[in-house]
């Protein structure tokens, strides 16, 4: 685990009852509460809790809801979700699909939310050190962010994946376009 993530990670708690959401949040929580994939509907508290997590972690602000997008696209928000079967057996398990080297890499538990999803957030963060070296060190920002992000959801390449995007990253430019005005406003 990454040394600056973990205070973050021993921290988290539910801060969503005392602090009410901004515009941003608003919308971005409003939009993943439509998605398709979910079955049973998921809890707007802990959707913002994900999204400020996003937040601490230090992803930018034009990245919001990335977490949320992986996870609506991979699991419709359900955390007992099962996925990518080999021989009968679920590989991918839990609110962002997480295979079970992220529980002897990690020592979590893929089912419990929480963990899957600070966890995916530490993998990704994890990648950008790695992928600024991989890919080259011009790659900064959103770019840079997207390029971990599709290193650390995908099986490594030769290529390193370095002008990639993830599956879930179009989901999110879908949803982003509701918020994007917001995001701008705030850069200038």
């Amino acid at each position: 685990m990454t040394a600056l993530l973990a205070p973050l990670l021993l921290s988290w708690a539910p801060i969503s009852y005392w602090d009410p959401p901004d515009e941003l949040e608003r919308r971005i929580v409003d939009r993943a509460l439509r998605c398709v994939r979910m079955k049973v509907p998921a809890d707007p508290i802990f959707l913002l809790d994900m999204l400020r997590f996003e937040e601490r972690a230090g992803v930018p602000r034009s990245l919001r809801g990335m977490l949320l997008a992986a996870a609506c696209s991979e699991s419709g928000f359900d955390p007992s979700a099962a996925g990518d079967y080999k021989r009968g057996k679920a590989m991918a398990i839990g609110f962002v699909q997480q295979w079970p080297w992220w529980e002897r890499h990690y020592g979590i538990d893929r089912r419990d939310p929480i963990q899957a999803a600070e966890y995916w957030l530490v993998h990704v963060y994890d990648q950008l050190k790695k992928t600024r070296r991989r890919c080259g060190r011009r790659l900064r920002g959103e770019k840079l962010w997207v390029t971990a992000w599709v290193r650390s959801v995908r099986s490594p390449r030769k290529d390193g994946r370095c002008h990639q995007v993830p599956k879930h990253y179009e989901r999110f430019n879908r949803w982003r376009k509701n918020w994007w005005r917001l995001v701008w406003s705030r850069r200038r």
